[in-house]
């Protein structure tokens, strides 16, 4: 599910609404599954990773032990502990992420470089059509 992503708490402590309206939001895929780690699993424990949208495998962020604190047709709210590395020393903070759904647009295609006098370098289709003109333009 495509979603963009706010967290409403830092380093452990809830955010103010001023705090809230300065912090970055971040865009991704949410995926929630079963804990990754075998270490923090507990029975039925499920994590949320926000999954980047270049297909890549690394998560940007993850909630683990999660719950559904609340949901409606803004959005919802997972609450959890978000884990953090200092200098080998594990750090867990407890964290809410407001998630709400965002609409998948269509790409832009950019205009071509010719357009601009940048010259691009042929590739197979070109070459091709090239071909089939200048065997048009000697039969006839």
């Amino acid at each position: 599910m495509l979603v963009g992503m706010l967290k409403l708490w830092a380093s452990g402590k809830k955010l103010t609404a001023e705090e809230l309206r300065k912090r970055r939001r971040a865009l991704g895929r949410l995926q929630v599954c079963s804990e990754p780690d075998w270490r923090l699993a507990k029975r039925g424990d499920r994590a949320a990773l926000l999954m980047p949208l270049d297909g890549s495998l690394v998560a940007l962020d993850e909630l683990h032990a999660i719950r559904i604190h609340s949901i409606d047709a803004r959005g919802m709210v997972l609450v959890g502990t978000e884990i953090t590395f200092r200098r080998k020393a594990r750090e867990e903070h407890r964290q809410a992420w407001w998630c709400w759904p965002v609409k998948a647009t269509p790409l832009v295609v950019p205009e071509p470089p010719e357009k601009y006098g940048v010259e691009r370098p042929l590739d197979e289709i070109d070459l091709e059509e090239e071909r089939e003109q200048i065997a048009g333009n000697q039969a006839g």
